[in-house]
């Protein structure tokens, strides 16, 4: 009998974690940047989407993709908002991990307000503050490309700290510098010039990543996680920001001066990444011989979790 009753105590624990009800609370950790791809997370936080789906979501703000990563891989979180390239940085190291969906970001080059540049053909041996082997020069390497021209033509200039690098192109230490949004408006508000953005070009590689094994045992979680996050896409979309933006500054983290200049963009409901963007990451790493040659977009884009395919 004892060990009947061991048993059945052990499962009443487990359940919130593994339970496919709807009035079961199950616990989720996520790991958040300060950038535009948070916000429908707070927004389903903030307005108790999550909880009306019977979820327990916990989220931690990080300050540096680093520190987020960190706390992903020592088992912190189950999972991340991050990028197409730490997905492959991680599915070459041997990590098991699944993408799970897109998420809405933006990434902006912005010029110095002193100079009389007005596309990126001004760039030309001037100088671009960005990050390496990131998604920041991922995104500045893109859309270079894409308008034609070598990434090659631009002299970079690597600043980790995105803070760090936002003062030194207000300074005019910089030409310009790839940012993120609210980072990028805030560059602009100080007198900055965007050039050109990844949403003008269809770029897209920011993505939510889980643990493997927690994809596989909490399908029907996640088929909740993402109506909660659904549901918070469509309010952003159809409510003035105004309505939230105070709550999402605090929560979030944003820098106050962010409001009534923040760019929010159309947040589409969740779905899965493409291919052709991952085929373009992996073209940009392998050059760099920043992962195996042998890695494919099939290996990095296994999710046993499909989005487009929820609660079917």
């Amino acid at each position: 009998m004892k060990k009947i009753i061991f048993v059945l105590i052990v499962f009443s624990a487990l359940m919130p974690l593994y339970g496919s009800g709807k009035n079961e609370t199950a616990a989720v950790r996520i790991a958040l940047l300060p950038d535009l791809n948070s916000i429908p997370f707070a927004v389903a936080d903030i307005n108790g989407y999550f909880m009306d789906e019977g979820l327990d979501v916990e989220i931690e703000y990080y300050r540096s993709a680093k520190d987020r990563d960190t706390a992903f891989f020592s088992g912190s979180v189950n999972g991340v908002s991050s990028d197409l390239l730490s997905a492959a940085f991680a599915e070459n190291s041997g990590f098991d991990i699944d993408v799970t969906s897109k998420t809405t970001g933006s990434y902006r080059i912005v010029a110095s307000g002193s100079l009389d540049i007005n596309s990126v053909d001004g760039l030309e041996n001037r100088t671009i503050g960005i990050s390496r082997n990131t998604i920041i020069e991922y995104a500045a390497d893109r859309i270079l490309e894409k308008r034609g021209s070598d990434p090659d033509f631009v002299r970079k200039v690597v600043i980790p700290q995105m803070p760090v690098r936002l003062q030194m192109l207000d300074e005019g230490k910089l030409d310009s510098a790839l940012l993120p949004e609210p980072l990028a408006s805030l560059a602009v508000s100080k007198g900055g010039k965007v050039i050109d953005m990844t949403d003008n070009l269809l770029i897209e590689p920011a993505v939510m990543i889980f643990k493997g094994d927690f994809v596989k045992k909490n399908d029907k979680l996640l088929d909740r996680f993402y109506t909660a996050y659904n549901r918070a896409c469509e309010y952003i979309n159809s409510t003035d920001q105004n309505e939230w933006i105070d709550s999402i500054i605090s929560e979030i983290g944003f820098p106050p001066p962010v409001k009534g200049i923040i760019e929010i963009p159309f947040y589409p409901e969740a779905e899965v990444p493409g291919y052709p963007e991952m085929e373009n990451v992996l073209e940009w790493l392998k050059k760099r011989d920043l992962v195996e040659s042998s890695l494919s977009a099939e290996d990095i884009l296994k999710s046993s979790y499909r989005v487009d395919k929820k609660g079917k």
